[in-house]
C-alpha cells in the first residue's frame, strides 16, 4: 500500500520493501501461547482452591453494588442507577476495554491534531511564504558560481520571469558600540546573544556574516530593485535584526541593526587576523533578493551581505569560507501548472546536467509530495489507533456476549420485580453510551490541553487552526467506536431478550 498508494507520485523515493524475520515470527507465537496458557491458568487456579459446597452454592452472578452512579440515576432514572450498578461489577472484566478506548481515542484525536497544526504551519512559513520566489530550485553540486557557465543561457529561457545563480559563503565581522543603532541599543545590544554566535572581542562584538554571492545580472537588477545605481564593486547590507526579546518567530518584529555610515565594511574569515577583506558597502536595506533563502533564524544577530559574483573572485582568496554548491532559484509566470513547470525543469535540466551534477525541486510537485508525506505518516499512526481501538471494542463484545447467561439472571430477577424488556433495553443503551462516551469525556479535555500547548510554542493564531482542525476525523473515530460499542450491545440484548422467566426461575441455582 505504501509503494502504490501514497508514495506512487514521490520521485527519487526509497520504495519500501516487506520483510518478516522468523525470529519475530517465532516470538509472536511465544508470546501468544505464554498469554493463552497465563489467561487459561488464572481461572484454573483460582477454581481449583473451592471446596465442592462451595462451587455448587456458588451462582457466578455478577456482584452489584447497592449504590451505582448518582449521576446516571439523576440523568437516566432507576434504569440509570441499575446500568451503573453493572457496570461497577463488570469493571475489572471491562478495564482493557475502557483504557484501549480512552488511549485510542486520545491518540487519534491528539495524532490528528498535530499533523493538521504541522500542515498549517508548513505551508504558511514555506510554500505561501516563497509562493512568489521560485517555482523551480536547482541545484549545482560541486561548482562555484564563477564557475556555472550556462547563467545567461538559463535567464534567457521562455517562461522564466527570473533566474538567480547563486552561491553562499561565510565570513565574521567586529561590531563595535558605536556602530549599533539606537534601537539595538535599546535591545540591549548583545547581551542576549549567545557565546556560540556572538564573541566578545576588544573593541567590539565579532559576529557571523553569511555572504550570498549573486550573479552580476542578478545583482545589478537587485541594486535597482532597492533603488540604487548598479554596481559590482561593493556590497548591500541587510541592516535589520529580530528583537529577540520577542519569542513569538512567526509574527517577529525587526530593527535596524547597525548605523548606515560606514562606506566600507571589513570581513575576515574566523579568528584569523591575516585573511581579511574591506569591501565598499553601496547600500543597507531591509529587503533582501528573491531567494529561497532565510536569515538570523537560527544566529539573530547574523549581518547579512549581498555582493555580486565579479566582486567576490577579487576577494575570495582573502576570506575563503565559501560552500561547495550553487544554486538556481528559478520563478516563471505567474499561475503557473504543473505540466508548465515539469516542461520548464526539464529544459533547465538538459541545458545543464550534461556537464553538471544536478539536483531539482519543484515547487507544486514539492508541495504535492509533502501533502503525501504527511498523509502516509497519518496512515501509519492512525493504524495503530485503529488497532488499538480494536482491542478495545473486542473486550466489549467478550464481556457483552460471553456474560449473557449472568446476565440472564440478572434481569430475570428484575422482571420478578416488575421491569419490564423496553427498561431492559434502556438499561442496555445506557451501558453502551457511558463506554464509548468515556473515553470522548476523559480523552477531549486532555487533548485540547495538548493542542493548546501546541498552539502557544508555535504561536499560531486558535482561529487559524480551528478553520482546518480535523473535527470530522474525529468525530467519525468517535462515532465508530459508538457504533461498535452499540452493536456489541446490541447481539447481546438479542439473547437476553428471549430469556424466559418460569425457566430462569425453575432452574435450581437461582438461590
Amino acid at each position: 500500500m505504501t509503494n502504490a498508494v501514497l508514495g506512487s507520485d514521490i520521485d527519487g523515493r526509497h520504495k519500501s520493501a516487506f520483510g518478516y524475520h522468523p525470529l519475530v515470527l517465532v516470538l509472536t507465537l511465544l508470546v501468544t501461547v505464554i498469554t493463552i496458557w497465563i489467561s487459561a491458568w488464572l481461572p484454573a487456579r483460582k477454581l481449583s482452591r473451592l471446596i465442592p459446597l462451595e462451587a455448587i452454592k456458588n451462582t457466578d452472578e455478577l456482584q452489584l453494588k447497592r449504590r451505582g452512579s448518582r449521576l446516571l440515576m439523576l440523568l437516566f432514572g432507576v434504569e440509570g442507577e441499575l446500568a451503573g450498578n453493572a457496570l461497577k461489577a463488570q469493571r475489572k472484566a471491562l478495564r482493557t476495554a475502557s483504557l484501549s478506548l480512552i488511549f485510542s481515542f486520545m491518540a487519534f484525536s491528539a495524532m490528528q491534531c498535530f499533523f493538521s497544526l504541522s500542515r498549517i504551519s508548513t505551508r504558511e512559513t514555506y510554500f505561501e511564504r516563497y509562493q512568489g520566489v521560485w517555482d523551480v530550485m536547482v541545484t549545482v553540486k560541486d561548482t562555484k558560481a564563477e564557475d556555472f557557465e550556462e547563467t545567461e543561457a538559463v535567464q534567457n529561457l521562455a517562461g522564466i520571469e527570473s533566474a538567480i545563480v547563486y552561491q553562499k559563503a561565510s565570513a565574521r565581522r567586529i561590531v563595535t558600540e558605536e556602530e549599533m543603532s539606537e534601537e539595538m541599543k535599546s535591545l540591549d545590544g548583545f547581551s542576549h546573544a549567545s557565546g556560540d554566535y556572538v564573541t566578545k572581542v576588544s573593541g567590539g562584538w565579532l559576529v557571523n556574516v553569511p555572504i550570498v554571492i549573486l550573479d552580476d545580472n542578478s545583482f545589478c537588477a537587485y541594486c535597482e530593485q532597492i533603488g540604487i545605481p548598479p554596481r559590482l564593486d561593493g556590497a548591500v547590507i541587510l541592516n535589520q535584526i529580530r528583537d529577540v526579546t520577542n519569542p513569538d518567530f512567526r509574527h517577529p518584529d525587526f530593527v535596524p541593526y547597525i548605523r548606515e555610515e560606514r562606506a566600507a565594511s571589513t570581513l575576515k574569515q574566523g579568528d584569523n587576523e591575516e585573511m581579511t577583506a574591506e569591501i565598499p558597502v553601496l547600500s543597507y536595506t531591509v529587503t533582501p533578493p528573491v531567494l529561497r533563502e532565510e536569515y538570523a533564524t537560527m544566529d539573530y544577530y547574523e549581518l547579512v551581505h549581498f555582493i555580486p559574483v565579479s566582486l567576490w573572485k577579487e576577494i575570495k582568496g582573502q576570506i575563503g569560507g565559501e560552500e561547495e554548491d550553487s544554486y538556481i532559484c528559478v520563478k516563471s509566470r505567474e499561475h503557473v501548472t504543473q505540466e508548465e513547470l515539469d516542461t520548464l525543469q526539464d529544459e533547465i535540466k538538459q541545458l545543464v546536467s550534461g556537464k553538471y551534477t544536478i539536483e531539482y525541486e519543484n515547487r507544486i510537485r514539492e508541495y504535492e509530495v509533502n501533502n503525501k508525506q504527511i498523509q502516509g505518516m497519518m496512515t501509519v499512526f492512525g493504524s495503530f489507533c485503529i488497532l488499538l481501538a480494536i482491542i478495545g471494542i473486542g473486550n466489549v463484545f467478550s464481556n457483552t456476549l460471553g456474560f449473557v447467561r449472568q446476565r440472564k439472571r440478572e434481569f430475570a430477577r428484575y422482571m420478578s420485580v416488575g421491569l419490564t424488556p423496553k427498561e431492559f433495553k434502556k438499561m442496555f443503551c445506557i451501558e453502551a453510551l457511558v463506554i464509548a462516551g468515556r473515553p470522548v469525556l476523559v480523552g477531549l479535555p486532555l487533548v485540547s490541553i495538548a493542542v493548546g500547548y501546541m498552539l502557544q510554542k508555535s504561536y499560531m493564531d486558535v482561529g487559524s487552526f480551528m478553520d482546518e482542525a480535523p473535527i470530522i476525523p474525529i468525530i467519525i473515530f468517535m462515532l465508530a467506536i459508538l457504533g461498535s460499542v452499540a452493536l456489541a450491545y446490541y447481539l447481546a440484548w438479542r439473547n437476553v431478550r428471549k430469556i424466559s422467566l418460569a425457566e430462569v426461575l425453575r432452574d435450581d441455582t437461582m438461590i
